[in-house]
C-alpha cells in the first residue's frame, strides 16, 4: 500500500493473476484477486482472502473427484 490503495490492490491482483498463469483461469483469477485485494485493504485481515480463494476453488475440488472417479 505504499503507492496507495489502487496501485496496491491492482498490483497484488495481477501477481495472483499470473501466478495461477496466463491460460482460462486468468479471467477467474483477476476478478478473486481484486475482490480478495479490497476485502484485505478494507479489513487489514489476510485470512478473509483466504478464506475467498478456498471458496472459489471448492466447486473446482469437487469437480476432479468426480472426474477421476468416472
Amino acid at each position: 500500500m505504499r503507492y496507495g490503495p489502487l496501485v496496491g490492490v491492482v498490483g497484488s491482483t495481477l501477481i495472483f493473476a499470473l501466478a495461477h498463469g496466463v491460460n482460462g483461469v486468468f479471467p477467474a483469477a483477476l476478478v478473486v484477486g481484486l475482490i480478495a485485494g479490497e476485502v484485505f485493504r478494507r479489513s487489514g485481515l489476510v485470512w478473509l482472502g483466504v478464506v475467498i480463494h478456498a471458496v472459489v476453488n471448492l466447486p473446482t475440488v469437487f469437480v476432479l473427484v468426480l472426474i477421476r472417479a468416472s
